[in-house]
Parts: structure tokens; C-alpha cells; sequence
């Protein structure tokens, strides 16, 4: 979300931040915002604000910019975008 709050941006960052922490003997990555994930069932494409893979990531094509695998996606609500998110 550009021009995001500084409370928003304080807990996404701390949640990538306990996720890696938590996570860090684990075959996972935490990768937080700006990242497209494909989503199978429906074909939504979408930039979650963080997503956890475990295992090998699948990308969508060499450009390694749309992810296909997700383990687990964070989306964190605002007022302005609880009803969409």
C-alpha cells in the first residue's frame, strides 16, 4: 500500500520480523509486500503485505515477480480496506 501509515508500516515490519525469527531453522522465506501472488482458484493476482513460502517458491515465469505457491499470506486491514482485503 504506498503512502501506507506509519502504523501500518510498523506492523507489517513486525510481523516479517517474528515470522523470520520464528522461522529461521525452517525451509521458509518471509517476503513482505511488493510481492504478486498468483491466486490459483481464482486467477486473482494480488500483492499480499507478507507471504511465507516453505519449500521451494514457484514463480510464475523467469522474472521471478509473481509467486504461485504461497504458504501463508498476511493482509493487514485498514478501514479503507477491510471490506476488499
Amino acid at each position: 500500500m504506498a503512502g501506507a501509515s506509519e502504523r501500518y508500516v510498523l506492523i507489517v515490519t513486525n510481523l516479517v520480523a517474528e515470522l523470520r525469527g520464528q522461522l529461521r531453522r525452517r525451509p521458509c522465506t518471509v517476503y513482505s509486500t511488493d510481492l504478486r501472488v498468483r491466486v490459483s482458484p481464482t486467477g486473482l493476482y494480488t500483492y499480499p503485505d507478507v507471504v511465507v513460502v516453505c519449500g521451494q517458491a514457484r514463480f510464475a515465469d523467469d522474472q521471478k515477480d509473481t509467486l504461485l505457491n504461497p504458504t501463508f499470506i498476511i493482509e493487514v486491514l485498514s478501514d479503507s480496506t477491510k471490506d476488499y482485503d
